[in-house]
C-alpha cells in the first residue's frame, strides 16, 4: 500500500526526506539521501533537511530524558548515558518542526534512517502530513548479526552489545508502528520487517532500492588491471571483508603470478586494518578522494560474510565498468545473476579462482561489466528510483 499524499491541485508537492547527521565516511547514508531528492525532485519540490537539535551538545543540562515513555516511543539509553540515536532528539524541537513543515506546505515527510526513529511518531500525529519511515537498512538484524559475529572485546563487540540490540529492535518496531508507510530496499528486507514488525507491515511496505548515479556506458576492460574493495572500515562488516581480501584472498593471487595492486579504501582504513603487517601488493587509502579513482579499471571483490540493505559499493562498480566477484551476502538483494552480472566466490581458494579467471579473460571482464552496467541503468539509476517513487508516494 502506497502513501496516500494530499495536495492542492495544480500546486507542485513538497517532499522533506529528514536525515540525521552527515558523519565522514557515512557514504551509504547520504548515498541515499542524495538519490531520495534527485528522484523525488523530478516531480516535486524536494529537499534534505538534517535533523537541527543536538542536545546532547546544546542543551545537555536542561533536557534530559527520563527513561519514560514519550508519545509511544521509549527514551533509551546506554551504558548509562543517552543512545547515540536519541542525542538528536528533543521533544519540543520535534513539536516545533512538525508545526514548521505543516506550515511550509510539506505533505510527505520521509524519515531515513535510525537517528529519525523518535520523529516518526511525532509527525505522523499532524493530519497534514504523511509520514514514511525509510530503513537503509534492518538494523536490527544487521545488529544482531554483527553482534553475534565480532571478536569478543572488540571495538566492534562492545558497539555492537546485547543491550544495543535490544535498543535497536525497540526503537526500529516503535518507528515501523508508528508510520503510514515504509520503504526498504529489497525484497529480504521487506521479508524481515514482515517478520519483526505487526501483521499490517507488509501492506503498509514498498521497496524502494538503493541507486547510483550513472556515469556513462561501461567501457572496455584494458590494460593492467587492479583489485579493491571500497568501504567505511569502522564497520564489522566492511573491516571483516577487508582483513579477509588483505590477509587471505591477496597472497593466494599473487600466488598465481598476478603482479597486481590489491587496494582497500575507505574512512578508517589505515586504522581498522593492520597496515604494517599487510603482504606485499596490498594497499590502504583512507577515506580517498574519488571511489571512481580506485574502482574505475578495477576489479571489485566483495568477500561479505555479513551485511544488511544492499551494497552500494557492487552497484558504484557496476557504474563505473568493474566486474565483481561477490558472496551470496555481498550480492543479496540486487536481483542479479552469477555467471551474467557478477561472478560467485565464498571462500578464499573459490576468488582466488575467480579473479584468477577474470585476470586472464578480457572478454568475460568485459561481458560482465556490459551485463550489470545495463542492470544498473534500468533498475538501479535515478531515472529507475524516479518511476518507482511517483508510484509510491501517489498512489
Amino acid at each position: 500500500m502506497a502513501a496516500k499524499v494530499t495536495h492542492h491541485s495544480g500546486a507542485r508537492r513538497r517532499v522533506v526526506v529528514l536525515a540525521g547527521r552527515t558523519y565522514p565516511g557515512w557514504n551509504g547514508m547520504s548515498m541515499r539521501w542524495w538519490a531520495l531528492r534527485e528522484a523525488l525532485g523530478r516531480y516535486a519540490d524536494c529537499e534534505v533537511r538534517e535533523l537541527g537539535c543536538n542536545r546532547w551538545e546544546h542543551c545537555r543540562s536542561a533536557c534530559q530524558l527520563t527513561g519514560e515513555r514519550a508519545r509511544g516511543v521509549v527514551s533509551f539509553r546506554h551504558n548509562g548515558e543517552v543512545w547515540f540515536t536519541d542525542r538528536r532528539y528533543c521533544e519540543d524541537y520535534a513539536t516545533r518542526l512538525a508545526g514548521e513543515l505543516v506550515a511550509d506546505g510539506v505533505s510527505v515527510v520521509v524519515c531515513s534512517g535510525l537517528e529519525t526513529h523518535r520523529y516518526v511518531p511525532v509527525l505522523a500525529e499532524r493530519p497534514e502530513l504523511t509520514v514514511i519511515y525509510d530503513m537503509h537498512n534492518v538494523e536490527v538484524a544487521l545488529t544482531r548479526a554483527i553482534h553475534r559475529a565480532a571478536p569478543p572485546g572488540s571495538y566492534h563487540a562492545i558497539v555492537c552489545d546485547e543491550e544495543s540490540v535490544r535498543l535497536v529492535e525497540a526503537a526500529e518496531r516503535a518507528a515501523v508502528g508508528a508510520a503510514h508507510a515504509l520503504w526498504v530496499c529489497s525484497p529480504e528486507d521487506r521479508a524481515m520487517v514482515a517478520a519483526l514488525c505487526d501483521d499490517t507491515a507488509p501492506g503498509r511496505t514498498t521497496i524502494v532500492p538503493n541507486v547510483v548515479d550513472l556515469p556513462g556506458p561501461a567501457a572496455p576492460a584494458t590494460g593492467r588491471a587492479r583489485i579493491c574493495y571500497t568501504g567505511r572500515m569502522d564497520y564489522y562488516p566492511n573491516t571483516d571483508a577487508g582483513l579477509r581480501l588483505g590477509y587471505e584472498i591477496a597472497p593466494l593471487v599473487h600466488g598465481r603470478g598476478h603482479d597486481v595492486p590489491v587496494v582497500i579504501a575507505g574512512a578508517y582504513a589505515q586504522e581498522m586494518i593492520d597496515g604494517p603487517s599487510l603482504p606485499p601488493g596490498v594497499e590502504l587509502i583512507s577515506s580517498p578522494a574519488s571511489i571512481a579513482d580506485v574502482v574505475t579499471g578495477g576489479i571489485m571483490a566483495v568477500p561479505l560474510t555479513i551485511g544488511g540493505g544492499t551494497r552500494f559499493k557492487i552497484l558504484e562498480a557496476f557504474g563505473y565498468g568493474a566486474p565483481v566477484v561477490s558472496t551470496a551476502k555481498g550480492a543479496e538483494g540486487l536481483g542479479v545473476t552469477p555467471g551474467v552480472h557478477y561472478l560467485n566466490a565464498e571462500s578464499p581458494p573459490e576468488f582466488a579462482d575467480a579473479l584468477d579467471t577474470l585476470l586472464r579473460d578480457v572478454q568475460l571482464r568485459t561481458r560482465l561489466a556490459g551485463a550489470a552496467w545495463d542492470l544498473v541503468r534500468e533498475h538501479y539509476s535515478v531515472d529507475a528510483l524516479a518511476a518507482r517513487l511517483s508510484v509510491a508516494v501517489d498512489a
